[in-house]
């Protein structure tokens, strides 16, 4: 099960050694060798269409079922079952990355649709690691504690998309990111093929920097959409969307 207090603290948990990942490494490898004799030393950030897998989770990952079921409020709370994934990203070392300084690439997912803290298109933001990820390697580097001051940014309305997207946003919801991201102490995702994380659908997020030649991180992401999210509920993806009386460690 989910360490709950961690998930409301920091918006995101990590279950260790969740799925077996060699059903679905390979092609993904596969194709990002292809990829990568096509374009040598051009691409740092790769979209594996093949990574992307069909599967019932609740059978064949019951780790990961039953971790999603208790952030979201259950099994009924799904809009649909969880049935594997269908992105899935690579990074791989190469030319130049000044990240600590580059506000950009932070994002919240749900690009598609405004942000609000009642949308749950997002749900819960599940990342599957295919591949390991030492230090170093490029893993997911999460803003801890963002999603409360998104949560408390949203109280005032609901947002475009674009302004939690920072290569999108545009005038002054470019101050948007950086300024949620100024107290807020980042985490990379760190960790062994077949370890999944779970995030807030409200969590600022990016892709690291891989440093490290010769190797590749690759993941697989899903989302895992609710019904409306009920703001201060019970379900912990709920508990940290309450209104300001919830303590918040990013202002």
């Amino acid at each position: 099960m989910a360490d709950i207090e961690a998930f409301q603290r920091d918006g995101v948990v990590v279950l260790r050694r969740a799925f077996d990942p060699a059903p679905y490494a390979g092609a993904a490898v596969d194709e990002l060798n292809w990829n990568m004799e096509r374009e040598p030393g051009k691409r740092r950030y790769h979209l594996i269409r093949a990574g992307s897998a069909r599967f019932d989770v609740k059978r064949e990952c019951p780790r990961v079922h039953a971790a999603v079921a208790q952030l979201v409020g259950g099994d009924a709370r799904l809009a649909a079952p969880l049935r594997g994934f269908r992105a899935c990203v690579a990074r791989t070392a190469g030319g130049e990355e000044t990240k600590e300084e580059d506000h950009r690439d932070w994002h919240v997912d749900g690009w598609h649709e405004p942000h609000s803290r009642r949308s749950g298109a997002v749900g819960l933001v599940v990342f599957w690691l295919l591949t390991d990820a030492p230090p170093g390697a490029g893993g997911t580097e999460f803003a801890l504690g963002s999603h409360r001051a998104v949560a408390r940014l949203l109280e005032k309305g609901d947002l475009p998309a674009r302004a939690l997207h920072g290569f999108d946003a545009v005038g002054d919801e470019r101050e948007l990111v950086p300024a949620l991201l100024r107290r807020s102490e980042t985490r990379s995702l760190v960790g062994a093929a077949g370890d999944v994380a779970l995030a807030s659908p409200l969590l600022l997020h990016r892709g690291g920097a891989n440093a490290l030649p010769g190797h590749a991180r690759i993941l697989a992401i899903s989302c895992c959409p609710v019904d409306e999210l009920r703001p201060g509920g019970r379900a912990p993806v709920e508990a940290s969307l309450a209104p300001r009386r919830a303590r918040c460690a990013v202002s």
